[in-house]
């Protein structure tokens, strides 16, 4: 009887097993399915590079090989990252799912905003390619995949998240500032110039991640590449714009007076225009910036894009904000800008005398940038 029970018992467990087994073979193809079809449109890039030895100028550092991703595009186009491209002396693709690699070369970059376009001569690489459409700027939580091919395997790697934030800071590759979109998917060496993908198209492409902390990935977001792929169409690269003005927030109540502004006004206050500037027969220091593309700039210099977004009004927003086609400036009469320069000026020198005084009865070190102007101003 005991034999019996445990003969039925045995026998339970086997059909068990074998329904898991059927349930989980049903589960794989939903779990690996590529609706999209995005997966033949992810590229490997395999760089050899000979970075410049800035320590001894007349040498370089030596070849070595590194791995990058990439997403076709159209016009039989590789999307990636200019540092995936830098200082190269070999580049080979090799698209995912196939054996094959193929030399590639570099058809224009942008070190600034870290990004290359890569062609191919073999048009049979592209052969079955779906390429991949970019869309705007995404939504903070959207859901996110990211695709490369980073280090700890062979095959493509797809990371799921979420876009965690969206504002201007420094990319690592050329220390300027953009627009830059933060998501908590896993970027790791190798993801560079990765598509990530939202509902189908490019919101951005994998560049960067943090690594004091986890879960923070940076990509470039949609409206820079946009701006990119814009201005290579005639077939040269010019860049971003440059005002070469500098400027400064107006939240001092006394300024704000100063400059007989209403108690709600917001705006950029310009306190500088280099003499060889585009527009410095049109803007002079003691004007304000009050809107660009009809978004009106705040009293902190931030600017509202779509769902009360708010992000720094710098010359590196222009891609989000359709490009800066326009851009409104209060122009002061002589009189007001004349006090504008001497209320910042006594208000530099007073902050200099301070940080002076504090560097010499502090103890720790401390750094004083020689021309202060730094501490209350920055650069379109």
């Amino acid at each position: 009887m005991v034999y019996l029970k445990q003969r039925i018992f045995h026998n339970k467990k086997i059909v068990l097993r074998c329904l898991v087994v059927v349930s989980f073979l049903f589960v794989i193809p939903a779990w690996g399915s590529d609706e999209h079809g995005i997966h033949s449109s992810i590229v490997k890039i395999i760089a050899t590079h000979n970075h410049p030895d800035y320590a001894s100028p007349w040498q370089l550092v030596g070849i070595h090989t590194v791995t990058g991703s990439g997403a076709i595009i159209a016009g039989n186009r590789i999307l990636t990252n200019a540092h995936v491209v830098a200082d190269q002396t070999l580049l080979e693709v090799q698209r995912e799912g196939s054996g094959v690699t193929y030399n590639a070369d570099v058809a224009f970059v942008c070190h600034s905003c870290d990004l290359a376009i890569l062609t191919v001569e073999d048009a049979s690489f592209f052969e079955n390619a779906r390429p991949l459409e970019i869309d705007g700027l995404p939504k903070l939580q959207s859901r996110v995949n990211v695709y490369g091919f980073p280090t700890g395997g062979e095959t493509i790697s797809i990371t799921e998240g979420i876009v965690s934030r969206i504002e201007v800071d420094y990319y690592v590759h050329s220390a300027d500032r953009y627009m830059l979109v933060q998501v908590d998917a896993a970027i790791n060496p190798g993801n560079s110039g990765g598509p990530a993908i939202s509902g189908g198209k490019i919101i951005g492409i994998a560049m960067q991640a943090l690594e004091s902390a986890e879960n923070i990935g940076y990509i470039v977001p949609a409206p820079i590449i946009n701006h990119f792929l814009e201005d290579v169409k005639d077939g040269s690269y010019e860049g971003f714009p440059e005002l070469d003005i500098y400027v400064q927030t107006i939240e001092n109540k006394a300024l704000r007076d100063t400059l007989k502004l209403t108690s709600n006004a917001g705006g950029l206050l310009v306190t500088a225009v280099a003499e060889d500037s585009n527009v410095s027969s049109l803007i002079q220091p003691g004007d304000v910036l009050l809107e660009i593309d009809d978004h009106k700039i705040q009293r902190d210099g931030k600017v509202t894009l779509q769902d009360g977004l708010r992000v720094e009004s710098s010359r590196k927003t222009t891609g989000a904000v359709h490009h800066a086609n326009t851009a409104q400036v209060a122009h002061q009469s002589k009189a007001i800008r004349r006090q504008a320069f001497l209320f910042c000026l006594c208000r530099l020198a007073v902050s200099a005398l301070v940080t002076r005084l504090f560097a010499r009865t502090s103890s720790h070190k401390l750094y004083v940038n020689p021309l202060y102007s730094q501490l209350y101003t920055r650069r379109l």
